[in-house]
C-alpha cells in the first residue's frame, strides 16, 4: 500500500518544487497574489500585514497610506521569494527521497516512474490552475489523457516482459 502512495507523494513534491521555483524567480507573481489577497480581504494575509504594520509603527516608522499597500506587498513578496527559494531544495530533496524509496518498494521501476510522472503532471496542472490561473482547456485534457494512456501502456508492457522473464527462469530451473 505504502509503495503505491510514495510515488504519488513524490510527484506532489516535484510539482511543489516547480511552483517554488516559479515563485522564487518571478516577484511579479507574488506581488499579484498579494494584491489580489488584499483586495479580496484574505484573513491570513491581513493578519500578516497587521503584524508588519504594528512592528514598523512600534519602531517609529511612518508609512504614508498611499505607499502602505505597495510597500507591504513588496516586503511580503521578498520574504516569500526567499522562502520559495528554500522550498525548491526542500521539495526536490523530498521528491528524490520518496521516489527512491518507491523504487525500492514497488514491483518494478516502471510502475514507480509512471505513477510519479502522472501524479507530477496532474498536480502541476492543478496547482498552476489554482495559484496562477493557468487555463486547462479541452486540448489540455485530451493531451493529458493521451499521455496517461501512453504511461499505462508502458507499465503494462513492462509487466508482460517481466512475467515472460519469470516463466523462462522457471523453465530453465526445471531443465536443470
Amino acid at each position: 500500500m505504502i509503495g503505491a502512495l510514495l510515488p504519488v507523494f513524490a510527484g506532489l513534491c516535484a510539482a511543489l518544487g516547480s511552483v517554488c521555483a516559479k515563485l522564487a524567480l518571478n516577484s511579479d507573481v507574488l506581488m499579484e497574489i498579494c494584491t489580489r489577497g488584499r483586495e479580496a480581504g484574505s484573513t491570513a494575509l491581513m493578519y500578516v500585514i497587521d503584524a508588519w504594520l504594528d512592528f514598523h509603527q512600534g519602531q517609529g516608522d511612518k508609512i504614508s497610506p498611499a505607499l502602505e499597500d505597495e510597500t507591504i506587498c513588496q516586503t511580503i513578496s521578498f520574504y516569500l521569494q526567499a522562502l520559495s527559494f528554500f522550498g525548491i531544495f526542500l521539495f526536490n530533496a523530498l521528491m528524490w527521497t520518496l521516489f527512491v524509496k518507491s523504487l525500492q518498494l514497488s514491483r518494478s521501476s516502471v510502475q514507480a516512474t509512471v505513477t510519479n510522472s502522472a501524479s507530477n503532471f496532474f498536480f502541476s496542472a492543478f496547482i498552476g490552475h489554482l495559484l496562477f490561473g493557468e487555463p486547462l482547456g479541452i486540448k489540455w485534457w485530451i493531451g493529458s489523457m493521451l499521455i496517461i494512456t501512453g504511461l499505462i501502456l508502458m507499465q503494462n508492457g513492462s509487466e508482460k516482459v517481466s512475467n515472460e522473464e519469470e516463466n523462462i527462469e522457471e523453465l530453465q530451473k526445471k531443465d536443470k
